[in-house]
C-alpha cells in the first residue's frame, strides 16, 4: 500500500497523518516540489518516533515506491497539494 500524504505549504503533519505514518514501514519525504528544510521535517518525525528517509525525484518517477508497496505499507510526504505534480498523480493511477 502506498499512501501519499501532502504536508501544505507550510510543511505541517495533520494528527490523522501522523497516524497512518506511525501505521508505515517505511516513510519517505520528497525534496523537490517545495523549498522546505527537510532536516527539520525529519527530525520532527523522528521525535514522534517515525523513520523518515529523503527521496529524489528519480527514484519518485521510477518504480521505487510501488514496487516497495507490493509487500509493504509505505508512505511519501510531499510539500503542499498532493496531486500538484504530474509524478505524484501517476503514482495516483
Amino acid at each position: 500500500m502506498l499512501l501519499l500524504i501532502g504536508i501544505g505549504i507550510n510543511a505541517q503533519i495533520t494528527c490523522k497523518a501522523l497516524e497512518k505514518l506511525k501505521e508505515c514501514d517505511e516513510v519517505f519525504i520528497e525534496s523537490y516540489t517545495m523549498p522546505f528544510n527537510f532536516k527539520e521535517i525529519k527530525e520532527e518525525l523522528e521525535g514522534k518516533g517515525i523513520k523518515a528517509s529523503l527521496i529524489e525525484r528519480r527514484m519518485v518517477e521510477s518504480n521505487f515506491l510501488i514496487e516497495k508497496a507490493k509487500t509493504k505499507k509505505i508512505a511519501l510526504l510531499i510539500g503542499g497539494d498532493v496531486f500538484s505534480a504530474t509524478t505524484h498523480f501517476s503514482l495516483y493511477k
